[in-house]
This record gives structure tokens, sequence and C-alpha cells, in this order.
């Protein structure tokens, strides 16, 4: 996962980690060797991956594995697959494009960059799950503040940080996949929009690694005076 060294210079202790859209698991063991005796809870609302997470980390006491689509409020939503990643076993993902067919899953449907840059136009399947805000998430598990939010929600990043409320300004690391211009979902928010928003709660854009030169990338943005 990047830019974990460099939020660990900056905050060698994070006790709540939320891993938005943990897919398949991948990035966790790396976020436990930085954070050990962090609680780290995993969110992933594709069944499928979801299963594959739970039997990943069962027997980790600090790896909370939740089923559910983190955006702005607390309902039912409708989780899109644009792919059918039940035929792709766990030990295959990382070869080819896998590793993306088996991601790209989100609450919003196709938008211009997913249909132009992607080339896909069609849901495979609509799943109704659980939606839910980490706000209330944390509320109703009596967590008392989040520390870090590393996701890749596939175009629903400003539903997430919306969604923790108040509870954002004890953030104090975020990680966050982002698309402009050639937006990837359709209602997705752009990355400017997005950016201006977290400044305006006291973060700063540290570092940034392009997918795409000016179109799409991952940035990590930091709490400023913690």
């Amino acid at each position: 996962m990047l830019f974990l060294e460099q939020i660990k210079k900056s905050y060698p202790k994070l006790k709540n980690i939320f891993e938005v859209g943990a897919h398949r698991g991948y990035d966790i063991p790396e976020i436990i060797k930085y954070w050990p005796e962090a609680n780290i809870y995993a969110i992933e609302a594709d069944p499928f991956n979801y299963e594959i997470c739970v039997s990943k980390f069962k027997d980790n006491d600090n790896i909370n594995v939740i089923h559910a689509a983190v955006t702005d409020k607390t309902e039912l939503v409708t989780f899109n697959r644009f792919y059918n990643v039940e035929t792709i076993p766990d030990e295959e993902t990382l070869i080819g494009q896998n590793i993306q067919h088996t991601g790209q899953g989100s609450i919003l449907k196709s938008g211009k960059g997913m249909t132009e840059i992607f080339k896909v136009k069609d849901v495979v399947q609509e799943i109704e799950v659980n939606g839910i805000s980490l706000y209330d998430f944390c509320k109703e598990n009596t967590i008392q503040e989040i520390d870090a939010i590393f996701m890749d929600v596939q175009g629903a990043e400003m539903q997430v940080i919306k969604g923790c409320k108040d509870m954002l300004s004890n953030v104090k690391a975020i990680i966050l996949e982002w698309s402009s211009q050639y937006v990837m979902y359709d209602g997705e928010t752009d990355f400017i929009l997005i950016k201006r928003f977290l400044e305006k709660n006291n973060f700063i854009e540290i570092a940034r690694e392009y997918q795409f030169e000016g179109i799409s990338g991952d940035s990590l943005f930091l709490k400023q005076g913690v």
C-alpha cells in the first residue's frame, strides 16, 4: 500500500484504522506491520470478497471484517458489480487484470472514465447491501476516534469523508484514490472538490501517485496541528 511509511513517520501510533473497500485484504498485512497494536476495521461491500477477507483474518483478534458499503448515511444501498468476481479465485487475483476486475465494484454506476478508458458499460449484478456512515458505525460500536482512513471505494470518496461528520476532526491520515476530468463513476465528486473540502478541514495533501497523468491517482492527506 502506498504512503504507509510517510504516515508512520508522522504518526507512529494509530489506534483505530479503517480500511474502507478492503477488497480481498491484500493491504492488511502491511498495515499490521506498521501498526501491530491497532484495531483494524476492514469494510468490504462485495459479499464474495468479504468472505475471502473473513477467512484470511478470522484468527486475528484486532482485525474486524465488516460486510457493508461505507457512504454518508446508514441505509440499504445497491452495490454494482462490473465483473463476475466469483469466477476469479483468490490465488488468481493478482494475475493480469484480475485485481481490477475483482475490485472495481461500486455503489455508483459507470461514469465517463470507466466507459471510455476501461470500456466498462454494463453492470453484471446489482446487490443490496447495508450502507453505513463511519460516524454511525463508531457510535454503534463505542469507538471514540477514527485515527486513519485508507479507502479504495471506487468513486464514493466524498460520501465516506462526509459520513465521518464531526469525527473527521480527529482523523490524522487519509489515503484515497481519485479521478478528475474523466471521472470514473457516475455521481463521483471531482478530486479538486475533495481536496478543497479536506483543506478546509485542516488536511494537507502530502504525497500523490498518478495512475493516469492528470486524470486519476492516489493521494495522502495528513491532518495539520494534531
